[in-house]
C-alpha cells in the first residue's frame, strides 16, 4: 500500500493545528506560567498565541500561500520556543513539543516548495 504524500502533509497540518489549539486554549494556564517564568509580558504572550492560532487556522485552510506563510511563521516561533527551553534548562520532555512542531513545520515548508 502506497500512501499519498499529499495525504501525509494534510495529516501533519491537522496534527500541528490541533496541537497548537490544545496548548493555547485548553492548557492556557500552563502557558501563562511558562511566559511568566521567561519574564515575558502578558501582551507578548497573547500576541504569540494569536499569531500561532491564526497560523494553525491557515494550515487548515490549506492553500499553497497560507501553508507557506503559516509553516514559515510556526517554524520560526517553535525554534525560538526551543531556544527558550534550552536557556531555562528545561528537560528534554519539556523541549520535545517545540522541536517536534518546528521540525514538522520545516517539513511542510520543504514539501510545499518542492
Amino acid at each position: 500500500m502506497i500512501i499519498d504524500s499529499h495525504l501525509i502533509a494534510d495529516i501533519i497540518k491537522v496534527v500541528i493545528a490541533v496541537s497548537i489549539f490544545f496548548v493555547w486554549i485548553v492548557r492556557y494556564p500552563h502557558i501563562i506560567n511558562e511566559f511568566e517564568e521567561y519574564g515575558f509580558s502578558h501582551w507578548f504572550r497573547d500576541i504569540m498565541g494569536i499569531i500561532k492560532c491564526i497560523a494553525a487556522t491557515m494550515l487548515l485552510i490549506g492553500s499553497f500561500e497560507f501553508t507557506l506563510i503559516a509553516s514559515s511563521t510556526l517554524s520560526i516561533l517553535m525554534l525560538a520556543a526551543f531556544v527558550m527551553h534550552i536557556k531555562h534548562s528545561h528537560t528534554i520532555v519539556q523541549m520535545l513539543p517545540s522541536i517536534t512542531l518546528a521540525v514538522s513545520n520545516l517539513f511542510l515548508l520543504y514539501y510545499s516548495l518542492a
